[in-house]
This record gives C-alpha cells, structure tokens and sequence, in this order.
C-alpha cells in the first residue's frame, strides 16, 4: 500500500505547477528551435563554418559549451550540439531542481503534506507522484524539440540526430530530478534542498569543464560530460543515456529508501541548533528579514562572483576567438572606431546585469513566501507598518543587485587582468556595468507593482527578464523588430564605452523605477492579506 493514491496525488501535482512547467516547456523548445533558424542563416559555406568549428577549439570555449567533435565538417546539427547542448542541459538541471523541491519539500515545509497523508494516501504516493510528473514533462520537453528539429528540414539536422538530442536533454532532467529528490530526503527546508542540488548542479559541470580541457576520463564522472558524448548529429552515441539513466534509478530507489522510513518534516542531516539567545539584529523587521535570507544571500553573492572570474578566463583568448566569429561579430556589432575586446565586454555588462537581477527579484519575492505562509502577519500585528515591511524587502531586493553586479565584474576583472597584455582598468568595467542599475531596479520595482496589486501573478516577473535576456543576447542574432526593443528596460541604458555616456536615460528610468514600486506599495497598503 506504499503508492496508495498515487493517480490523485499525481494531479494535484499538476495544479500545484502547471503555469511554471509550460513556462519552461515553451521557453526551451523555443530557444532551442530559434537557434537552428539562426546558426542555418548565419554561414554561407562550409568553410565559414569549419573556420569556426577551429576557433571554438579553445580551450576557454571548451571549458564553457563542451569539445567539438566534427571539426572537418561543421554542419547545423553540430553546431547546435557543440554550442547549445550544455546550455540546454543545465537550463533544465535548474528547471527539474526548483520544481522537484516544491513538489517535495516545501510540501513538508508548509505543512501540507500532514493533511495528504492523514488520507487513505501510501508513504510512496506524494514522491512517487512528482517522480512521474517531471518525468513526464522532461520527456515532453525532449519530445517537442525532436519533432521541432524534425520539422525545421534542415538538411544537416538528422532525423536520428534530432531524437538522440531531444533523448539527451529529457535524460539529463531526469537525472537533476531524481538527484533532487533524494537531497529533499537530506534537507529540511526547501531553501536548503534547492541550494544544494542547484550547487550540485555546478559542480557537474565545473568538473566536466576541467575534465574537457584536460583529460577526458574526468569528464565520465559528471553526468553533463557523459551526455556530452551522445555526439549528437555527428556520431549519436546512446550509450551515455542508460548509464546516466542507471544512475538516475539509484537515486531513486534511495529516495524510496529513505522516504519509506523518515518522519514528516525532518531530513537525514539535521538542522544546526541555534542560539539560545537573540541576538539585537533580530529585535528589528530588517534583521529579521536579513537573518531569514543571509545563506542564500552569500550563495548568490559567490554564484555571481564565478560567473564573472569565469568569464574573465575567456578574456586572454577573446580577440582571436572572435575575429573570425561571425555570429559573435552579430552578437556584439561591428563597431571599427573600438577593439573586439571592447565591443564584447559591453555584452557583457548587459549579460552580467541581467544576471545580477535575477537574486534581486529572489530575496524581493520572498514577502510573497512569507505573506502566503502567514508570517509576515506575525511582523503587522506589531508596531510595523505594511509599507515599512514591504520597503524593507525591496531596500534589500535593491542591493542585492547592486553587491551581485559589482562582485561579477570584480571577479571579471581580477581573472581578465592577469590574462590580457592590456587589460580593462576596473573603473571603465565599474562604470559600464554600473549603468545598467537603473533598468534593474525598474526589473525590481515591476515585481513590487505585480506584488501590490495583482500578487497571485508577480512570477511573471521572471517572463519580463526572461525577455529582457533574449534580447539582449539574441536580439541582433534573431533580428527582433524595434518595438521589442522599446519594452525592455535594458535597451535604453548607453552601451558604454561605444554610445556617449548621457545621464538622461538613466535619470528617466530610475525615477519610473521608484513612482510604479511607490504605487505597488500603495497598492499593498490598500489590499487583504493575500490579496
């Protein structure tokens, strides 16, 4: 009787992440199938592309998308293998671990999953369902984009290639799912589970980095280097998938293990004990607040300080890589007053700004958390005003953005000066990166706008800065019309060092970044609880 209403529990799950799940589907498929148009349209022969296929054997660019296996001829198929599959694949390592810790222990964590096994409910039936769930939507996902790749007609991309591709990516979520579900049987928070298994995550893929520049055999021991070698369009080797797929059943059958024995709410490591004794930061809402976030806070922190010494790194190499790039040369311009170097670290601020973004909008939406697990009610009863909470997650909203941005070019900076001949002075960095503040906290303060008003949808925030990102880094590649350029906030801030720096924009924004958080603080004020 383990899976005792597993069908019911199944969707349940269902309606707990439907909106999130076609959300990834879409966006996925799309990136995936709007890549092949643009790579089949970017070369005019064979020769464009293999001299690139030369270029991207460098070992910076090794490091970053994975090995190129079809130097001599480097068609569309393999193009998209070499330079998307790792992308696609750790796109879809985040998407399986947050959704299978919501669908697991936040589930505990919210007290929910008392009321479903006070039912007629099997101790298997909960997990057993968000097994089969996400199962199900990786196997989706990888159907959609081999019948899309198969639809495309493009003559490189195979068949036989499009469907060992499309089997790589649903395995490699399925194996972030099951390794997810058995780190929920760890943690005994949902934060917990997410930061661990998101790290996890980085780890794969960090030693598949180490291992494709250096010796391959290091690679076989993260499941992104195995699937790596399917060779997809080129070779389409399966024998990566049913090892990858053999590991995956491990962790689940160790899930089941542990499932089948644990109580409710608790994990195989236990939380540390705390102080006896509060400490002053915690007579204030702000150190509250601080407290309940400071571990993710230094995670993002440090998450956002490697990516820019892993940018850094491509830096010394980046003059060559790019001279005979041409989809680089799209991506960046092609500005002759300024060197490539230049004109490739002004995308990267943008890039490096939208990232920053990303825990800004995090540690803001936490008031929404907190406000559906009846927390925040705990802080107004008090002599604590509703602005005053909801000004304190958006201070805090604001300068994680701000720390995040000025770590990532700090670590830009550190690694690219010690692999240039002339490197970037970190004030040109400073103040190119730091341009961009003003259409982040506009990002910020739309989520406060959704939160005061409409606060069952402020999640579509992150679709707002999903398309902020596509156009920033695919815009010129995909040629998107002007007036997506306009909706973005990103697109008006100067591209320094190549437009003249003018305060106008930047004045503009900021003071319509704080009149809509005002009016969604307003908005706050005026509505119930949960809105």
């Amino acid at each position: 009787m383990y899976f005792q209403s597993t069908k019911q529990l199944l969707y349940w799950k269902w309606k707990q992440v439907r909106i999130a799940s076609i959300i990834w589907i879409l966006s996925l498929v799309a990136i995936t199938l709007l890549t092949v148009i643009a790579f089949d349209g970017l070369y005019q022969s064979q020769q464009e592309r293999n001299v690139m296929a030369e270029t991207m054997k460098n070992p910076a660019m090794v490091a970053m998308v994975g090995p190129i296996f079809s130097v001599e001829n480097y068609h569309t198929g393999a193009m998209l293998a070499h330079q998307m599959l790792v992308f696609t694949m750790v796109v879809i390592g985040v998407m399986n671990c947050l959704l299978m810790s919501t669908l697991t222990r936040k589930e505990e964590e919210d007290g929910r999953m008392e009321f479903i096994r006070a039912l007629p409910v099997g101790r298997l039936a909960s997990i057993s369902a968000s097994v089969i769930y996400l199962v199900v939507v990786n196997l989706l996902i990888g159907f959609f984009i081999t019948v899309g790749l198969i639809v495309l007609n493009e003559s490189s991309v195979t068949i036989i290639g499009s469907i060992v591709y499309g089997l790589t990516i649903a395995t490699a979520g399925i194996f972030f799912a099951m390794l997810t579900a058995f780190l929920a049987q760890l943690q005994e928070t949902s934060k917990g589970t997410t930061g661990i298994a998101i790290a996890s995550l980085f780890v794969f893929y960090f030693i598949r980095a180490i291992g494709d520049v250096t010796a391959e055999q290091v690679s076989f021991l993260s499941p992104l280097g195995l699937l790596v070698r399917t060779k997809s369009f080129v070779e389409n080797t399966l024998w990566p998938i049913p090892v990858v797929l053999g590991f995956s059943v491990v962790f689940l059958l160790l899930t089941f293990f542990v499932q089948a024995r644990r109580d409710i709410g608790s994990g195989l490591i236990p939380s540390r004990k705390g102080k006896r004794d509060a400490g002053h930061l915690l007579a204030s809402p702000l150190g509250l607040i601080i407290r309940i976030q400071f571990k993710s806070m230094l995670a993002w922190f440090f998450a956002l300080w490697i990516v820019g010494v892993s940018y850094g790194s491509v830096f010394g190499d980046i003059e060559v890589f790019i001279a005979d790039n041409e989809m680089f040369q799209q991506l960046i311009g092609n500005n002759s007053d300024y060197s490539v170097t230049e004109q490739f670290t002004t995308l990267l601020m943008r890039v490096l700004a939208i990232f920053a973004t990303i825990p800004g909008i995090l540690f803001f939406m936490r008031i929404r958390g907190e406000e559906k697990k009846g927390r925040v009610e705990h802080l107004l009863v008090r002599s604590v005003a509703r602005i005053r909470v909801v000004c304190i997650y958006w201070i805090i909203g604001w300068f994680s953005a701000a720390l995040s941005l000025f770590l990532g070019i700090f670590g830009l900076w550190l690694v690219s000066k010690e692999v240039m001949t002339n490197p970037i002075p970190f004030e040109n960095m400073f103040v190119s990166s730091f341009s961009y503040l003003p259409a982040m906290f506009f990002v910020i303060s739309l989520a406060v706008w959704l939160f005061g008003w409409v606060p069952k949808y402020t999640s579509l925030i992150w679709g707002y800065l999903v398309f902020c990102f596509i156009h920033i880094y695919l815009g010129g590649l995909l040629e998107m019309p002007e007036w997506g350029t306009m909706l973005s906030s990103f697109a008006h801030i100067p591209e320094l060092p190549m437009d003249t720096f003018t305060w106008k924009p930047l004045i503009s924004i900021s003071a319509l970044a704080i009149v809509v958080s005002i009016i969604g603080m307003i908005g706050y004020k005026r509505r119930d609880a949960l809105g």
